[in-house]
C-alpha cells in the first residue's frame, strides 16, 4: 500500500478521479483497486500473465484482459496509462510507446516506473546483481527515458525517485517514475554518456567482488552445501572454484527440489541438513536470506561448518 501510495502521489496533479485509466502490466491487480477504493470508476488493466489476471479478474468493477504490452487487447481510448516496472522488461519498448500513442486521448498521461540504473554501483548488495536479474534487459537513466520517449512525442511534466524494497528491507531498488503528456517533444540529439559512465563503475567495482569471492572459494578444502538455489549460487558455481566441492543443495521451495544442477548435484529439503557429513562447509546462497538460513542449519544440528563466506 505505501508503494501505490508513493506512485498515486506522484501522478495526483495530473489524474481525475473521472479519468479513464489503463494498467499496463497490470499484475493481480492491486493498484488498480487501490484506485478503485480511492474513488476512482474506469479502470482497466492488462498482463502477459493468465495466471495474474486471472487473480486480477477477481476484483469487483476492473475490466482486466491477457495481453501484451507492445500489443495492447483495447481500442478504448484512456485518459491515462499507467506502467509499472514494465519496460526494463521488453525486448522492444519502443512498442509501449507506440500503443501509448494509439491508446491515448490528445493530451493525455502516461506514468512509466522503471529501475534506476544510475544507482546500480550505490545500491551494492551483491556483485552484479542487477545484471543478474536476465528479465531485466533494458536500463535506464532519466536522460535515456525521456530521450526515448521524446522520439513518440511524450513530454515529461513530472519525475520521482525512491527506494523500494526488493526481497526484504535491507535490499533496496532505486526507481525513478516519470509521467509524460503525450505531445510533440523533440529528441534531444545530444550524447549524455554519464549512464555509461555509472555503468563502467558498476561493473569495476564487481569485479573486485568476484576476485574476493575467488580467493574466499579457493580457502575451502572440504564438500560444500549451497543453502539456496538461487541466483548467486549459479553465478559462484559459474565463477568460482566452487564448481569442484558442491556436492549438495539445499532449499525448501518445492519447485526447486525438482530440478539438478548439471544433472548432477541435487536440491534437497531442509530436513537433510542432520544428516549431512561432519567434514562439510555450508555456504549461504540465498544472500538475502543469509542469516535466518544459518541459523536454521544451526537448529537443525547441522554437524560441518558454517562459513560466513560473504564477510
Amino acid at each position: 500500500m505505501n508503494r501505490y501510495e508513493k506512485l498515486f502521489k506522484s501522478v495526483s496533479s495530473y489524474i481525475k478521479k473521472s479519468d479513464k485509466v489503463l494498467d499496463i502490466g497490470c499484475a493481480i491487480g492491486g493498484f488498480l483497486k487501490y484506485l478503485k477504493d480511492n474513488g476512482f470508476t474506469y479502470l482497466y488493466g492488462v498482463d502477459v500473465s493468465d495466471e495474474y489476471t486471472k487473480v486480477a479478474r477477481l476484483r469487483e468493477g476492473i475490466i482486466i484482459k491477457d495481453g501484451f504490452a507492445e500489443n495492447v487487447p483495447f481500442s478504448e481510448t484512456f485518459d491515462f496509462i499507467f506502467s509499472d516496472q514494465v519496460l526494463e522488461h521488453l525486448y522492444n519498448p519502443n512498442m509501449l510507446f507506440v500503443e501509448a500513442n494509439r491508446l491515448l486521448k490528445d493530451g493525455g498521461h502516461l506514468c512509466i516506473s522503471v529501475p534506476n540504473a544510475q544507482y546500480y554501483a550505490e545500491n551494492h548488495f551483491f556483485d552484479y546483481y542487477w545484471f543478474l536479474l536476465r528479465e531485466h534487459i533494458q536500463h535506464y537513466d532519466a536522460f535515456h527515458l525521456t530521450q526515448l520517449a521524446a522520439r513518440h512525442g511524450f513530454i515529461p511534466e513530472n519525475i520521482t525517485y525512491e527506494k523500494v524494497p526488493m526481497i526484504n528491507d535491507k535490499i533496496l531498488l532505486s526507481i525513478m517514475t516519470i509521467t509524460f503528456r503525450r505531445g510533440k517533444a523533440e529528441t534531444d540529439i545530444r550524447c549524455d554518456r554519464w549512464l555509461e559512465e555509472k555503468t563502467i563503475q558498476y561493473v569495476k567495482q564487481c569485479n573486485g567482488y568476484l576476485e574476493h569471492r575467488k580467493e574466499s572459494a579457493d580457502k575451502i578444502t572440504t564438500p560444500v552445501i549451497a543453502f539456496g538455489a538461487s541466483r548467486e549460487l549459479l553465478y559462484l558455481y559459474s565463477n568460482t572454484s566452487l564448481k569442484q566441492r558442491l556436492t549438495a543443495i539445499v532449499d525448501d521451495i518445492p519447485a526447486k527440489q525438482k530440478y539438478t544442477l548439471d544433472n548432477i548435484i541435487k536440491v534437497y529439503p531442509s530436513s537433510v541438513i542432520p544428516m549431512l557429513p561432519k567434514e562439510s562447509s555450508m555456504i549461504m546462497t540465498a544472500f538475502a536470506h543469509q542469516k535466518i538460513l544459518s541459523e536454521k542449519a544451526t537448529n537443525l544440528k547441522y554437524a560441518g561448518k558454517i562459513i560466513d563466506f560473504w564477510g
